[in-house]
């Protein structure tokens, strides 16, 4: 059997729309608001490894050509 990793705490800010939303998933789905965060993270790590050049929100990427 594999051993799982441990996880890392890590702490983010949401505008109160969003985390309405999620909270409200969270109790429809009965699934953690932690849980639906990860999947949403590890969605995003897929979806980037997979192209060569990220399609990033405009604003982000203008950062990170200063």
């Amino acid at each position: 059997m594999a051993q799982k990793q441990p996880l890392i705490r890590v702490t983010i800010s949401l505008d109160s729309q969003d985390y309405a939303e999620l909270g409200a998933l969270s109790e429809q789905t009965e699934i953690s608001r932690s849980w639906l965060i990860r999947q949403a993270v590890k969605d995003l790590l897929e979806r980037c490894r997979e192209l060569e050049q990220p399609e990033l929100p405009l604003w982000l990427a203008q950062t990170r050509s200063r």
